[in-house]
């Protein structure tokens, strides 16, 4: 909540959670938080910020660790611990489904429906 992001474009989320990119705007770095691969709620955030399914984001996320490029987004297992993380250090990015946003957290992109 009192992280100075305010707020990030589609792109920009695509680009944190795809770690094409590690910092916002304003040069703060970005720590992304992901759900467990194959949740529903994985599932729809790629689904609708990537346009990946759950074997297309395998896919992209296994050549980039079979070349020692990239480590995907550390996974989370549930809505209450990612808010928990978020909240313990301004540092990390995350998402959850919308009827689990508390006042300890603020929205900077929220997925068209």
């Amino acid at each position: 909540k009192d992280n100075p992001i305010s707020k990030l474009n589609k792109f920009e989320v695509k680009q944190l959670f795809l770690k094409q990119n590690k910092y916002v705007a304003n040069g703060r770095l970005a720590v992304p938080l992901d759900h467990e691969v194959g949740s529903a709620t994985h599932n729809k955030f790629y689904k609708k910020i990537a346009n990946m399914g759950a074997a297309q984001w395998l896919s992209y996320w296994s050549k980039l660790l079979f070349t020692g490029k990239k480590q995907p987004p550390q996974p989370v297992f549930d809505n209450a611990d990612v808010i928990k993380l978020v909240t313990s250090n301004p540092k990390y990015i995350a998402y959850v489904d919308a009827n689990n946003i508390t006042e300890q957290v603020k929205i900077v992109y929220a997925l068209e429906q």
